[in-house]
Order: structure tokens, then C-alpha cells, then sequence
């Protein structure tokens, strides 16, 4: 039953990572153009 409830923060803690990833890449991208 505790993982329902742990799952939420979770998937923000991935989704926030992604974000970051996300950027760093988009970053990566420009700097090697």
C-alpha cells in the first residue's frame, strides 16, 4: 500500500531529472554546432 504513495514523488523526482537531461542535451546540441 506505501508504494501508491510513494510513486507520485517519484515520478516527479524522474520527470524533474528528465528535465534536466533534457537540457543538457539541448545544450550539448548548440555548443557542438
Amino acid at each position: 500500500m506505501q508504494m501508491q504513495g510513494d510513486r507520485r514523488p517519484f515520478s516527479l523526482l524522474v520527470e524533474v531529472q528528465l528535465l534536466k537531461l533534457g537540457q543538457l542535451l539541448k545544450l550539448l546540441l548548440v555548443s557542438s554546432l
